[in-house]
């Protein structure tokens, strides 16, 4: 008959309760202990240590990237401030080139001061030829040589308008003529019938007096009536000169002048008188700078004597349609007398 294993080992105590409550806490604590030491305090060696220091590193990196874009930002807007100002400087001087051109334009509807009786205003005044030019108590002083001399206003060309100067005779045998209309006495002058051949005078005062029209101011009748022109035959043909009234040369007063130029039509008052006038049919002389770029001077040709000037100014004008004098009308009233008078 068989008989039941006799058990060797103890017998296990029954589970209550209470032991597996308190197993369960000592598992607990031990998964604390675990957790603490892998993830870690912040600012140590675990997990939260290194979450912590990455977050500082992309925090940093942030703040560089921030402060980049707000330099170039600033770049961005220097340049953009300096292309705005350097618009705003372009469109000033712009407006800045316009009121000059407008003030230049006005200028030149008034009347152009040649010489004001100042010294820097003889500096735009220039002297060839025989004689010398000089400055004195407010007046340009213009003394002759052996030769003809030319003073002559190099700042500026005219053409169509009016001439204005007071002239005052120092000395008794003065002769001198305003010439208008010149060639630039320092470049060559072309031939007469050859204008691609060009000469340099030796003399280049006579520039003046073979390019342009010169009117006398000496009292030297007949070869030299005050107030015509010099060469300009008198009559009332083609290209001659009308002298419609008689006017004397003041030694111990200022003298006034004034030469009227439109187109070809030229008309000369002096001291009040109309002593003169005339259309040119030279076309070699007179010529406009449209015609010439190198025509358009005024100035003073002397041969004896010494003259004063002052308050010498040009006066422009528009161009306009060339209007033939009213004496040319004269030989059909004259033809006209003629054929009555025989009749």
């Amino acid at each position: 008959m068989n008989r039941p294993e006799e058990s060797t080992g103890e017998s296990s105590s029954p589970i209550t309760f209470d032991k597996l409550k308190e197993d369960l806490v000592q598992v607990v604590q031990d998964l604390t202990v675990l957790l603490k030491e892998s993830v870690g305090e912040p600012g140590g060696k675990g997990l939260l240590g290194q979450l912590s220091r990455l977050r500082d590193t992309l925090q940093e990196w942030r703040q560089e990237v921030e402060g980049k874009m707000a330099e170039r930002k600033e770049k961005r807007g220097a340049k953009e401030g300096g292309k705005e100002a350097e618009a705003k400087g372009e469109e000033g001087a712009e407006a800045e080139e316009g009121e000059e051109k407008a003030e230049a334009g006005a200028k030149e509807e008034g009347p152009v001061s040649l010489f004001d009786g100042t010294e820097e205003s003889l500096e735009n005044w220039k002297s060839v030829g025989w004689g010398q030019m000089r400055y004195e108590g407010g007046e340009l002083c213009v003394e002759s040589g052996n030769d003809l001399g030319l003073v002559y206003f190099e700042g500026e060309k005219f053409d169509d308008g009016v001439l204005r100067l007071k002239f005052l005779p120092k000395t008794e045998d003065f002769d001198a003529s305003v010439a208008v209309r010149f060639r630039d006495p320092s470049q060559p002058v072309p031939d007469r019938d050859n204008p691609e051949t060009k000469y340099n005078y030796d003399n280049p005062a006579y520039v003046a007096s073979h390019t342009g029209f010169a009117i006398h101011l000496a009292n030297h009748p007949p070869a030299a009536v005050p107030g015509t022109f010099e060469g300009i035959l008198f009559g009332e043909g083609d290209g001659a000169q009308l002298h419609e009234e008689s006017a004397e040369i003041r030694t111990d007063d200022w003298n006034e002048l004034e030469v009227e130029i439109e187109g070809n039509c030229y008309a000369v008052t002096l001291n009040g008188k109309s002593t003169s006038r005339f259309v040119n049919v030279d076309s070699y002389r007179g010529k406009s700078t449209e015609d010439d770029s190198d025509s358009g001077f005024v100035g003073l040709l002397h041969r004896k004597g010494r003259i004063h000037l002052k308050d010498v100014e040009f006066v422009p004008r528009e161009a306009r349609a060339e209007e033939a004098p009213e004496q040319e009308e004269a030989p059909e009233e004259a033809g006209e007398e003629a054929h009555e008078g025989k009749s």
